[in-house]
Parts: C-alpha cells; structure tokens; sequence
C-alpha cells in the first residue's frame, strides 16, 4: 500500500510547531532564552508573539516569529544566524513544511551571573 492509496489529511497543531522552534533555539550558540514580546508589540502584530513565538502556516509554507534573549559577548548576528538554520531545519525535517521566513527578534542581553557592571564604584 502506498501512501496515494490512503485518503485524509494530516495537520500538525501549532504547539507542535512551536516547541519544535523552542528547542531548535535554545541550542544555537548565544540564544539563553526564549522572551516574549512587549505588550505593545504583541498587540501591534497580534500574532501569538506574546508568548515568544509565533507560527503561521499555509499550506506547505510556515513563517516563524521568534523573540530571543542573548548572551552578553556573543556576537548577536551570529547567534541569531544560527538560530535562523537550526530552526529552519528542525521545522522542515520533523514537519515536512517549508521553513523559508524565521523572523527572529532579539529583545534582551543576558549577563552572566558572576559578571559585576562595569559602571560600579571601584574602591581604590
């Protein structure tokens, strides 16, 4: 039997989706987190950013908003470059959909714990 001779759809729930676009990120080099959209944005764009992440498919075809926190000293392009190809990659290969558009938006710098700021009174 091939898979011609069987009728029906098969449709992947967003959620799916999206914790598929989690975990590709979280494993790009500089991403620490996934953060969600301001309040102002989300309601500009009122697409489900507001949790971080957003997907809309149609058809064959998925555009994927992501908001992201980095970590500070990692060069931000890079790490947003390779979060574009890990996700991009994980949706086609699990999905089967076309991952062209992966939108992602750095909205914050993570410092690491032990780092003191720099603009702090110095005793000499």
């Amino acid at each position: 039997m091939s898979n011609k001779d069987i009728k029906g759809s098969i449709r992947i729930a967003d959620d799916v989706i999206i914790e598929i676009v989690r975990t590709a990120a979280l494993e790009a080099e500089g991403i620490t987190a996934i953060a969600a959209a301001s309040a102002k944005s989300a309601r500009k764009r009122s697409n489900g950013l507001r949790s971080g992440i957003a997907v809309r498919v149609d058809g064959k075809n998925a555009v994927i908003d992501l908001a992201v926190n980095v970590q500070y000293g990692c060069r931000i392009q890079d790490a947003a470059s390779d979060a574009q190809l890990k996700i991009k990659s994980a949706v086609e290969e699990m999905t089967g959909l076309n991952a062209d558009n992966v939108n992602i938006y750095v909205r914050g710098i993570q410092m690491p714990k032990n780092q003191v700021p720099e603009d702090t009174d110095k005793q000499e």
